[in-house]
């Protein structure tokens, strides 16, 4: 009975890495969709542009969803792995428990950030008058 139930869970375990790809690939076209949408705005008229294209705003919201896929999707492999090493009978079980309950921690504080919509927060914090980086829009003129 429990050698039926083996395919099932690594198939969970592994779901982790798949669904930050799959996170990370969504945001990114979205987030350049957005930045072309932005450009092409009359309100950006005489605004700055990164050598790839991108706004500030788009250059590091792809950042942070890189960087939160990236680790997300490292620790779901983590947790494939750990998964198959506890199946082996022997010592370092207890180890690996451990591990897996301090790994925990930046799992969950990663998907909590993926969570929060952290492009949406971003634009608010560009879009204040008083970001150096912010859009020809929010910026005030200089007196």
């Amino acid at each position: 009975m429990a050698r039926s139930r083996w395919p099932v869970a690594l198939g969970l375990l592994t779901l982790g890495p798949v669904l930050a790809a799959a996170y990370a690939g969504a945001n990114l076209v979205a987030i350049r969709t957005a930045v072309k949408t932005q450009i092409a705005g009359p309100e950006w008229a005489g605004g700055r542009l990164g050598p790839d294209g991108m706004t500030a705003l788009g250059t590091d919201a792809g950042r942070l969803v890189s960087w939160t896929a990236l680790l997300a999707g490292v620790l779901g492999v983590v947790y494939a792995v750990i998964g198959v090493l506890l199946r082996r009978r022997g010592r370092g079980r207890t180890f690996l428990f451990v591990l897996s309950g301090v790994l925990i921690i930046p799992y969950a504080l990663a998907v909590f950030v993926a969570l929060l919509n952290p492009v949406r927060m971003l634009a608010g914090l560009y879009d204040s008058p008083t970001s150096p980086t912010a859009s020809p829009r929010g910026r005030r003129p200089r007196s």
